[in-house]
């Protein structure tokens, strides 16, 4: 509900009494908020007026001073006594049309403006507050139709070009709309609130430029306007600027802490970046604040998907539900974590309602597709494995989901007939094909076969610095890898590792390696390199003496023996963790510092952030440079293994300015691999 309205204040009409005290009380009761304009009328209503239109006025005046106070019970009350004493009082009208307006009563409103207008047909003010209560009620024709009244009598009155370029953007005519946020503008240039709305027309046109302009020049003629910080973060955030929109919520919500949608949205820009921990913190607030937040509620459900935490995913999603059951979205994401989860008929039945409320939205056909192929419903698979695509041609999940259909149709007419026309059975293969791992659900191809990865980030350290960026760099990457179809051990990043931890990951993965074709082991964290041998910190690491590394530290080697006993084609070993060493001053050397070269076993790429015995850096935007370029460049389709590195490498070295050279050591691979498919 808009409030952009124009308030009448009432003028005595006629002599009112010549006594000091009366002309003191009408020089206060001109219908401010204060509690000494209030009472300034309500002395002149309790010693009476001769006068009935003056003393209408000093009811129209003291009724709008409760409603600008918020009490609009109370200020119904006056206004009708106003309008009982003067029925001719077109601004009392005018007003209790606003309370009424304000209070959501939309049609009284609408009656009211009409007597105001009846009984003065120039009163454009009036013409403004009907065209408002128009826009309330989702009237936007009818409403534009009487605030291009308004200004046709007063070409001057702001607030119905702000009412009315609203409007228009409500109907999506937004060049009508930016026309009339300039005009208002022109004529009030130093008012923050229109610039934010002009930048909401930007935003809505799809101009992020202009819109981010606008938000900054409102924030700037208003230092504590948490809403153009607010909004200046969604344009950031539908950008993919996520750090940048994190850091606009948190100004945001550090002028507004009670607001559940200001954390509502930081918890979306951690989503998006891959920060679930923090996302599902951000929404928990929000959901505190106001149990009612539906989006709340989904952003969780969303964040608790990811992580692979599908039971809390369907609560939350449920919960959604609930409190907006028309909102596709809930319903789609609730169909997805019944499809992670396996319940296809579930999956089905939810994803089907998504499609009925979000037609146009990709996402449920292609999740829908995926359910319908994993339950051998070939035909229904295609038809929504290609509407998806009708609706998003780029989308990469719908494309490998049909590829997967297409091989196992190929597998099916390649069955004997026994397995296929005469029993109607699927064939093997196409089975196979059906019960195979899903399809990547976010983001592109990947080629079959088993990929078991562990990732790892130690940034809280006990005995030496925090490092920064770590975390979110395994964070990060987890989810790169994740959505490329490895399944990583744990179920997401491990994080802040102690050495016990950390033997048991790399165990675990160990175990977990068996009959991969695929492993990848991805660190950042503090390393060293010491007489030759790579040793990876965990955070209770407190080397006293160099002969202490052997026990309190992890030595690469033991995660390639790991690799190289499981028979998997192809090892990927990452490690972020070429940074200073914590503990060169208790007498453990290191040489130059970072990591030394290691000789790749057969089948092996190791990757190191930067060159042998140099030190990378841990960056400054929430992430390093390699993990950055590492977690974007492996989700591009067509980059086999060798030219991934090799982007990567350049794009690192180009945003250091050449001072971080990432290295790589392989050994014979055999065949072609292909993080994100062809």
């Amino acid at each position: 509900m808009r409030l952009a309205i124009v308030l009448m204040i009432g003028l005595a009409a006629g002599s009112a009494s010549a006594r000091a005290d009366d002309a003191a009380d009408w020089q206060l009761c001109t219908g401010g908020s204060s509690q000494s304009d209030i009472n300034a009328c309500t002395r002149i209503i309790h010693r009476g007026e001769s006068n009935l239109s003056d003393l209408s006025v000093a009811y129209n005046n003291l009724g709008l001073g409760h409603a600008k106070r918020g009490n609009n019970d109370i200020a119904v009350a006056d206004l009708d006594q106003a309008i009982n004493l003067n029925p001719e009082n077109a601004t009392a009208y005018n007003n209790r049309g606003f309370t009424y307006n304000n209070m959501g009563e939309y049609d009284r409103a609408i009656a009211d403006l009409d007597q105001a207008l009846g009984l003065d047909p120039q009163h454009a003010t009036a013409y403004n507050n009907r065209g408002l209560a128009y826009e309330n009620k989702g009237d936007y024709d009818r409403a534009i139709a009487d605030l291009s009244l308004a200004l046709s009598l007063n070409p001057r009155l702001v607030v119905a070009y702000d009412n009315r370029g609203y409007a228009y953007q409500r109907k999506g005519v937004y060049d009508r709309a930016l026309a009339d946020y300039d005009e208002a503008i022109r004529l009030q240039s130093d008012d923050a609130e229109l610039y934010n709305k002009r930048g909401n027309v930007y935003y809505s046109k799809g101009d992020y430029d202009l819109a981010l302009v606008d938000y900054n020049r409102a924030v700037k003629l208003k230092p504590d306007f948490a809403l153009a910080f607010l909004n200046g973060g969604n344009t950031r955030l539908v950008r993919g600027e996520y750090d940048r929109a994190i850091a606009d919520y948190d100004k945001a919500i550090s002028l507004n802490s009670n607001d559940a949608d200001y954390y509502d949205k930081r918890a979306q820009a951690h989503y998006s970046k891959g920060d679930y921990d923090r996302a599902i913190a951000d929404a928990t607030r929000a959901i505190a604040l106001d149990p009612t937040n539906a989006t709340a509620f989904n952003s969780r459900s969303a964040s608790f998907n990811f992580k692979g935490d599908y039971e809390r995913a369907i609560a939350d999603a449920t919960r959604a539900i609930e409190l907006n059951p028309n909102s596709g979205f809930d319903f789609n994401n609730r169909g997805l974590a019944y499809l992670e989860k396996g319940e296809f008929s579930l999956a089905i039945r939810d994803l089907t309602r998504a499609v009925e409320l979000i037609p146009q939205s990709a996402n449920p056909y292609r999740h829908r597709g995926v359910a319908y192929l994993k339950t051998g419903k070939i035909d229904l698979a295609r038809a929504d494995l290609a509407k998806a695509l009708e609706l998003k041609p780029d989308y990469e999940d719908a494309k490998t989901a049909l590829a997967e259909l297409d091989q196992a149709e190929v597998s099916t007419k390649a069955a004997p007939p026994s397995e296929t026309a005469t029993t109607g059975q699927t064939a093997p293969e196409a089975k196979a094909a059906l019960a195979a791992p899903l399809p990547n659900l976010q983001l592109s191809a990947f080629p079959s076969g088993k990929r078991v990865a562990l990732v790892i980030g130690n940034s809280n350290y006990r005995s030496v610095a925090r490092l920064a960026n770590p975390a979110n760099d395994a964070r990060l990457m987890a989810n790169a890898l994740k959505s490329l179809g490895f399944e990583l051990i744990g179920g997401g990043a491990q994080l802040d590792l102690d050495k016990a931890s950390f033997d048991a990951a790399v165990q675990s993965f160990g175990n977990q390696l068996q009959g991969a074709d695929v492993g990848l082991f991805y660190y950042a964290g503090h390393g060293l390199g010491l007489r030759g041998t790579n040793y990876l910190v965990p955070v209770n690491a407190n080397p006293t003496r160099e002969a202490d590394v052997d026990f309190q530290m992890v030595d690469v080697e033991v995660a390639l023996h790991q690799m190289e006993a499981s028979g998997t084609k192809l090892n990927v070993v990452m490690l972020d963790a070429c940074r200073n060493n914590p503990f060169g001053g208790r007498g453990l050397r290191t040489g130059s510092g970072g990591l030394s070269q290691m000789q790749a076993p057969q089948g092996t790429l190791i990757s190191y952030a930067t060159q042998p015995n140099s030190v990378a850096q841990d960056g400054t935007d929430g992430n390093s440079p390699y993990s950055r370029a590492l977690a974007e460049t492996i989700r591009k389709p067509g980059l086999d293994i060798f030219q991934s590195f090799n982007r990567v490498g350049v794009v690192v070295k180009k945003a250091t300015g050449g001072s971080q050279q990432p290295w790589i050591s392989i050994s014979p691979i055999e065949g072609e691999f292909y993080f994100a498919g062809r």
